[in-house]
């Protein structure tokens, strides 16, 4: 039985034994995690290894990073590029992403090269294996640390010429604080605390600067389209805007359509513009949310088409004053502090973070400025994240793709009154 397959068995297991017992499956799975996975012997094992490896490779002068498959994951795996820069301001630092995030990517000052490879689906397919491989075989790296969990000796030939330290370490870290409420368990911060705890056994970082978050780089033409987009929807300059998106990748993280009628019907109260990201995973559901709402609030009311380009969605990100969200790669780019490509402009980065979690570990994923052990968004505006009470949830539920439940239980009595309460209180600055 291949990786693949044993992993798609094992997940399917945790997904029946959680709908059979769940709140005792859900302990089951996460102690035996902690136990194995999480055991401080196997990261100590494997920071050892990796040291050996990258003891082997120093001085590192041609370093490259291979993102996981998707827009989220490029936007978060920038923390081992600034974490890398850190440290070797001179090297060659090249970047493998999705090819959708290089309007988001491009212009990071860390990055030497961007390879857009990815094309957007769930599997590696054979182009792109085969666009890997003519990367690593074209230059000769004295690392690569592969965060693509699709990606190994076995499928990657160009892996067998170089030193290749992985996620394997990364994972067991952040599975062992899992169990820590106290730490901070962010994948972003994880990653670039993972990057530098390998490099500083062997020299001291040049850059010393304490990680608040990731960013992301928009050109001015893309802010300019996200002014011309509130300007033709006669957006009021005075008036605040929430931008709301209803869509994600997975049933497990897409926030339940009742649920979200229950929540814009209570925000349409307000004197405020709502803005309604199109849904790609449900197409039309956008409209169908807008349209039930009050008459009487419609006007207030504005769909965010899907032909707007992701740098441009961004930008609008930034002129909204609360973005709300659940656990999918759009609440990254809001969290993600922006900065423009061109000299002479920049971006207000005064966006609220609120984010509604279901099936995900909402400390890995999630963004919060109240609780100890989250990661606060990298804006200048409060972040806040709203976990369901999902007695069956637990860390297999981190990886989305591999779940099977029949039974979606996974936003189970979210306060929505808390979440207006707060949007309430971000808006006016009340208490």
């Amino acid at each position: 039985m291949n990786a693949m397959k044993l992993d798609s068995a094992l997940y399917s297991f945790a997904s029946r034994f959680t709908e059979w017992f769940p709140s005792l499956g859900s302990k089951v799975i996460d102690r035996s995690a902690y136990f194995t996975l999480g055991n401080p012997l196997l990261i100590k094992i494997l920071n050892d290894r990796n040291s050996r490896l990258l003891k082997n490779a120093l001085p590192l002068k041609k370093i490259c990073c291979v993102a996981d498959m998707h827009i989220g994951d490029a936007i978060l795996s920038q923390a081992a590029i600034v974490a890398l820069r850190d440290f070797f301001p001179e090297a060659r630092i090249d970047y493998v992403v999705n090819r959708y995030a290089i309007g988001l990517i491009d212009g990071n000052p860390d990055i030497t090269n961007i390879y857009p490879i990815y094309s957007g689906n769930p599997l590696p397919v054979k182009d792109e294996i085969g666009s890997l491989n003519q990367i690593f075989k074209k230059t000769n790296y004295d690392v690569i640390f592969n965060f693509g969990q699709f990606f190994s000796k076995k499928n990657i030939s160009g892996f067998k010429d170089h030193i290749v330290i992985d996620y394997s370490g990364l994972v067991a870290k952040m599975t062992h604080d899992d169990s820590h409420p106290e730490a901070v368990n962010h994948i972003s911060y994880q990653t670039h605390q993972f990057i530098q705890t390998l490099l500083v056994q062997f020299q001291k970082p040049i850059r010393i600067n304490k990680f608040q978050g990731i960013n992301i780089y928009l050109s001015r033409e893309a802010m300019k389209k996200s002014f011309e987009f509130t300007k033709t929807n006669c957006v009021p300059a005075d008036r605040k805007i929430i931008f709301f998106n209803p869509d994600a990748a997975s049933r497990f993280t897409r926030i339940p359509s009742l649920m979200q009628n229950e929540l814009l019907t209570e925000l349409a109260k307000f004197n405020v513009t709502i803005m309604i990201g199109a849904s790609r995973s449900q197409e039309g559901s956008e409209q169908i949310l807008a349209d039930s709402l009050p008459p009487e609030k419609k006007s207030n009311i504005i769909i965010v088409p899907k032909a707007l380009s992701i740098d441009a969605y961004a930008a609008l990100i930034d002129r909204s004053d609360v973005y709300i969200s659940a656990d999918t790669g759009p609440l990254h780019l809001a969290a993600a502090r922006k900065f423009c490509k061109e000299p002479g402009f920049s971006f207000r980065n005064r966006t609220a973070v609120l984010s509604i979690f279901g099936a995900t570990p909402a400390r890995m994923f999630g963004y919060d400025s109240r609780h100890e052990g989250f990661l606060p968004a990298n804006q200048d505006a409060p972040s806040r994240t709203y976990i369901a009470e999902s007695s069956c949830r637990n860390i297999s539920c981190a990886n989305k793709l591999f779940k099977n439940c029949k039974n979606i239980l996974c936003f189970r009595n979210v306060d929505i009154a808390k979440i207006v309460k707060d949007v309430k209180s971000v808006l006016w600055q009340t208490s």
